[in-house]
């Protein structure tokens, strides 16, 4: 497990990337459908000495109906020692560091809170997803 500090700066910011959401127009609704929800880390590094965590969340049904949501938050982490930032397992990092826990923990709850928000914007209860990786 890498030390954060020796490669990170302390600051960080989320952001907002992208909400997709989109109505299953369909005559009847099965009383049989599954949910599916599905997390996803990704990461990239940029040439400005950015490292980029993004965390997308994916919600539909099986048989395809209601609705299809996807979410996605960032973090931006600014990097301080670019040379210690090769072959390091980020899968890893990403469930087993303490400070990409607390990260990631900060992008779910922001997308949990959206999905709810979203999902009862049409009078019904809202769909409240946990603010923990789903997988």
């Amino acid at each position: 497990m890498i030390a954060f500090s020796e490669i990170f700066n302390e600051n960080y910011q989320y952001y907002l990337k992208n909400i997709d959401y989109k109505v299953i127009t369909i005559g009847h609704i099965d009383k049989n459908i599954v949910i599916s929800i599905k997390d996803t880390i990704s990461h990239k590094i940029l040439s400005s000495n950015e490292f980029i965590l993004e965390v997308n969340r994916n919600v539909n049904f099986h048989p395809d109906q209601l609705y299809n949501l996807s979410i996605t938050f960032e973090a931006v982490l600014s990097i301080k020692n670019i040379d210690k930032i090769n072959n390091i397992n980020w899968d890893d990092e990403f469930r087993k560091n303490p400070v990409f826990a607390k990260i990631i923990q900060g992008l779910l709850s922001r997308i949990s809170m959206q999905i709810a928000q979203i999902t009862s914007s049409y009078g019904q209860n809202p769909l409240v997803t946990p603010p923990s990786l789903i997988e």
